[in-house]
């Protein structure tokens, strides 16, 4: 009896709850303080986490005065638990402080559909930079993560650790694709919002981590242990004994909590068993903490000497060389298409077109590159001007195979060509006036000239009435192939646009630096000094990803060194987006120390860096 009553009692109790939340406007939205309390240039993680929900873009959030509010990027979540799956999308943000006091961080509402996600506002206390944090009051906090991420140590580093490798060489070469895993690994602990690592790499460059990491078991040690494994690739660009890492991440520990349970002294006590509630409900403390992995050193070798090709560039993989010339007969002054196809597998950055011997007579252009999955494409424009050109110039490309150890050279051509003389220009003939002629105009006291054109007609007329061409006629019969043209146009340009990824950003880029710009210059007559140098930082970061088709998210000074060094950009434009992170970077912590005149300087800087780059690109 007892036990029906305790069934059609929680019944009821969930009855009442559903009918609560079906009249509620709002959804509520969990979001997250990495720490209540933080000092002045602290980084607070702020995280806004939505449940079961496909796809929302990240949130504009307000500024926020005397704080530098930037977004980091997503992070998705799916758990399966007793055969109910579940996901969840977190947009992550990084607050920094600028000043000390008290901040207010929300109220948030936020669109989505037809929905609206809603939670209500937190507190962040924030002091000086030399001052120690306020200790925690006794019995903790109700909040539902911990104050601050805590490093994992003592004997919880035994049960959660990550570990950064590479597979183990005597040494590998510069542009080498070198593959990278990161493991996550935890024994006996509820690890949730697992987001992807962070990894130093100087002296390499690298693609991000994986967002959808490898999740299997693995025993080690006498213990089994859970493991989400991150991949990306690193490349060298420098010679000697690189360090790559240390790599960091965060994640989320979740601890159920247990309540004292109330004495079972009535049969009103015995129906509500706060055990019931525990294992519906299931109440979780979470907490926020940061794991590293040691770094890991990377040997990079020399080239060897020994059967170096001369005409070798420094691609490093496994390839296959196919060419090809179109048209093989042609007159003096057409143009002859190479196609060049590289396909395989290595890095496609160390991948250049193999050069054609110089003939006199056959003029050369710049060649054409497109990368597709496992192969590049160069297709290059010849012009024999002489008909003693006979052929194309046999192609070599060599590269070398780690593999193997040793360099590889692959040959196409020559390619014969047969050249015929070009069209004979016409050329004016100048006729003698005849005696007769000239006696003629003597006779009529006309001056006859030796040499003059045989015939002038002093009117012309047409043998057939020309068509009156009039502004009615062109418009009526010019309109439809005009437009006929139009769209033949924007259907082209459309399917570019869905096809060529990079085509569209770079063509989205200026737009973007125009934005930020404009932004910029209102915080700068504002003298928000924080509000500034944020815009620019992000203005900085969006404009580089669309231009050089990078990942937006992580760009920071380093990738100026990185497109310097593959020759994306010259040495001008790449000092003065050096100078504006290097001011970016001080502003964050010295905002007192920059004022209109400094402000204005980087915004200058930035302009000319952009109006570089996109006159090179034109």
């Amino acid at each position: 009896m007892i036990g029906k009553m305790r069934i059609i009692a929680v019944a009821l109790f969930f009855l009442a709850f559903g009918a609560g939340l079906a009249g509620a406007a709002d959804i509520p939205l969990a979001v997250v303080l990495s720490r209540t309390e933080a000092r002045v240039g602290d980084v607070v993680h702020l995280e806004l986490k939505f449940e079961n929900v496909q796809n929302i873009p990240a949130p504009e959030l307000p500024d926020i005065p005397g704080c530098r509010l930037q977004y980091v990027g997503p992070s998705r979540m799916m758990s399966i638990v007793n055969g109910q799956a579940s996901s969840s999308l977190t947009h992550r943000y990084a607050l920094i402080p600028l000043k000390t006091g008290t901040y207010t961080i929300g109220p948030f509402s936020i669109p989505a559909g037809k929905d609206r996600f809603f939670a209500p506002a937190q507190q962040l206390q924030v002091a000086d930079a030399g001052q120690p944090l306020p200790s925690p009051p006794p019995g903790g906090s109700a909040q539902r993560f911990s104050a601050e991420n805590e490093p994992v140590t003592g004997e919880m580093s035994e049960r959660l650790f990550a570990v950064l490798s590479v597979p183990q060489r005597e040494g590998y070469y510069v542009q080498e694709n070198i593959p990278v895993t990161l493991k996550l690994m935890f024994s006996g602990l509820n690890v949730i919002n697992v987001a992807p690592p962070e990894l130093e790499a100087d002296g390499f460059a690298k693609e991000n981590f994986s967002s959808r990491p490898k999740q299997y078991q693995e025993s080690s040690g006498g213990r089994v242990y859970s493991v989400v494994e991150f991949s990306a690739a690193v490349y060298p660009t420098r010679e000697g004994n690189l360090t790559l890492g240390p790599a960091k991440l965060t994640c989320t520990l979740a601890e159920r909590q247990r309540t004292k349970r109330r004495s079972r002294g009535s049969l009103f006590d015995d129906m509500f068993d706060d055990s019931i509630f525990e294992s519906l409900l299931g109440g979780l403390q979470q907490y926020a903490l940061e794991v590293s992995a040691e770094a890991v050193s990377v040997p990079v070798i020399p080239f060897p000497a020994a059967g170096k090709p001369s005409g070798f560039n420094g691609a490093i993989g496994r390839f296959t060389f196919f060419a090809q010339a179109s048209p093989l007969q042609v007159r003096a002054g057409d143009p002859v298409t190479l196609t060049m196809e590289i396909g395989g597998s290595g890095s496609w950055e160390s991948v250049k077109p193999p050069e054609i011997a110089a003939i006199p007579g056959l003029k050369t252009y710049q060649p054409q590159v497109r990368q597709q999955d496992s192969k590049k494409i160069f297709e290059q424009v010849l012009i024999p001007e002489s008909p003693d050109i006979q052929e194309v110039p046999a192609l070599v490309f060599s590269f070398f195979d780690p593999a193997l150890k040793q360099y590889v050279t692959l040959r196409q051509g020559p390619f014969p060509l047969v050249v015929s003389p070009g069209a004979v220009a016409t050329v004016a003939q100048i006729i003698e006036a005849q005696p007769e002629a000239a006696a003629a105009g003597r006779r009529r006291g006309t001056q006859v000239i030796g040499r003059d054109i045989v015939y002038i007609k002093e009117q012309w007329r047409p043998a057939v009435p020309l068509l009156r061409l009039n502004a009615g006629f062109v418009a009526v019969h010019g309109m439809p192939l005009a437009g006929l043209g139009v769209m033949l146009w924007v259907r082209r340009r459309r399917r570019r646009l869905q096809n060529d990824v990079r085509y569209a950003q770079k063509l989205r880029a200026p737009k973007v630096a125009r934005a930020g710009l404009q932004a910029a210059r209102q915080h700068a007559r504002a003298e928000e000094v924080g509000a500034f140098y944020d815009r620019v930082f992000k203005t900085l970061q969006e404009y580089i990803g669309h231009r050089f088709h990078r990942p937006t998210v992580g760009i920071s000074a380093e990738i100026v060194d990185v497109l310097r060094a593959e020759g994306e950009i010259d040495e001008a434009p790449a000092e003065f987006l050096r100078q504006c992170f290097s001011d970016c970077d001080s502003a964050r912590y010295a905002a007192s120390q920059f004022d209109q005149e400094k402000m204005r300087l980087t915004l200058t800087r930035l302009e000319q860096a952009i109006d570089y780059l996109e006159r090179k690109k034109k």
